[in-house]
């Protein structure tokens, strides 16, 4: 049985990188969503929100973070 909370976090972070890929002209869905949820973690806590859902309404009104937010997601990490 599936846990609802995870379906729900899943369908958001989907409905996020489809925004993303629509409004800010980037793809990250072929990304591994655990790195993608790692990351956006700190755009979340950077930009005060506290939700994918949250989140995608501050793209909303700052389609600046557009370009943050890709940034933070193709940085490379050194080992």
């Amino acid at each position: 049985m599936e846990n609802p909370v995870a379906k729900s976090n899943t369908d958001a972070l989907e409905l996020l990188l489809d925004k993303v890929h629509q409004d800010g002209g980037h793809d990250f869905r072929d990304y591994k969503h655990g790195t993608v949820i790692r990351r956006l973690e700190g755009r979340l806590y950077a930009t005060g929100t506290k939700s994918y859902l949250d989140y995608m309404q501050f793209l909303d009104t700052h389609p600046e973070e557009y370009e943050g937010l890709a940034y933070y997601l193709t940085i490379a990490v050194s080992g």
